[in-house]
């Protein structure tokens, strides 16, 4: 008898298990181990980046639709807002034209082009990026102090599921020095 009630406790206790019953007290745990997380954006966004720039490399061109690198940063949002231009949605797309026009022979040979690595890495970074506004432009600059990427708000992007306004990448470059952000058309948000 006591085997037997044993065994009925067991099973009850791997059903309660197996069931999920303990969602929303950890989550994410069901038969025993650990549920395995996807990808998030910005790694989804890191990998694109580098087949889009592989491509462009061999082939000059790049067919990707825009990259989805996460959203823009508070600050930007924040700042926008304040100034009458509100943020049609928060998201931030590297653009095949962005992408090319940034690796294009002038700033190659020049020795001011971004790295492939250094686009990989912008979207695990930039939270730890400097931001500043061009007063001139109406852009927004992320910087890390080796490299600089500016985008563009509320441009029209072509998706899968039709079109979108969001933050678009213009260009990037590596920078020299700081100097350039001391210029008074500069304002800088973080």
């Amino acid at each position: 008898l006591l085997s037997a009630l044993l065994t009925v406790c067991s099973r009850l206790y791997d059903r309660e298990i197996m069931s999920g019953s303990d969602k929303g007290k950890g989550g994410g745990v069901r038969g025993g181990y650990q549920q395995p997380q996807g990808p998030s954006v910005e790694e989804k966004a890191s990998e694109a980046i580098g087949k889009a720039l592989d491509q462009w490399e061999t082939e000059e061109k790049i067919t990707t639709l825009p990259i989805r690198v996460g959203d823009v940063d508070k600050v930007i949002q924040e700042h926008a807002k304040a100034n009458g231009n509100t943020l049609a949605n928060n998201s931030m797309y590297f653009t095949g034209k962005g992408l090319s026009h940034s690796r294009r022979a002038s700033k190659i040979r020049d020795g001011i082009a971004v790295s492939k690595e250094d686009f990989k890495k912008f979207s695990m970074n930039k939270s730890t990026m400097k931001i500043y506004y061009d007063k001139t432009t109406k852009n927004y600059t992320y910087t890390d102090g080796h490299n600089k990427f500016v985008l563009q708000t509320n441009v029209k992007v072509k998706l899968k599921n039709g079109k979108t306004s969001s933050s678009t990448l213009v260009t990037a470059s590596k920078m020299r020095n700081d100097v350039e952000f001391a210029m008074s058309k500069y304002i800088r948000l973080k």
